[in-house]
């Protein structure tokens, strides 16, 4: 089970949803306690989104994860990689339009290393064929941007797929429909 790590077992009920809530407290507020080294920190903010993600990917009804939201977004910058990537899933599993812009922002910062990039846009894509386009228009003008402009093809790619599940009015995506070679 995906929350085993944080110490959650298998009760049910009213005591069940406390342990689950305490946990993802415990393990958010491990994650800036003082005194922690930055990997001590980091585990705990890695079982903390992959706890997130879990209860966000199950339809959890019980939990809101909406307080997860910003967190999980500061760790979007993180050192370590995992907790990116895992920050970036637990975010592209949330029904929520702020979950999903940061998640979509991480794909779109090109000072990222380029397979968080297409990580992060495929989490954001799932994110959108899920719970709908919930992007500002400049995170869709970014999105499309990418895919005109960007010089990695694995990028470029990964953009391509969320902007095909953005499905933007053809008005917006003119000069992509009009552009050739765009993959060649």
């Amino acid at each position: 089970h995906g929350l085993d790590g944080l110490g959650v077992g298998s009760d049910e009920g009213d005591a069940g949803v406390e342990v689950v809530h305490r946990a993802l407290a415990d393990a958010a507020e491990m994650a800036r306690a003082p005194g922690l080294t930055e990997d001590e920190a980091g585990d705990w903010a890695l079982k903390a989104a992959n706890a997130v993600r879990t209860l966000a990917t199950t339809n959890n009804t019980v939990f809101d994860l909406q307080a997860a939201i910003a967190p999980l977004a500061e760790r979007l910058n993180d050192d370590r990689e995992d907790v990116r990537l895992a920050a970036a899933g637990a975010l592209g599993a949330i029904n929520n339009a702020q979950a999903q812009q940061a998640v979509a922002g991480l794909g779109l910062d090109d000072k990222a290393p380029s397979h968080i990039r297409v990580e992060a846009l495929n989490f954001a894509s799932e994110s959108a064929r899920r719970f709908s386009n919930m992007l500002s228009e400049d995170r869709q003008q970014a999105v499309l941007d990418l895919v005109m402009n960007s010089g990695d093809m694995d990028v470029r790619q990964a953009g391509a797929r969320l902007l095909g599940i953005l499905n933007l009015p053809s008005e917006k995506i003119k000069d992509l429909i009009l552009q050739t070679g765009t993959f060649e």
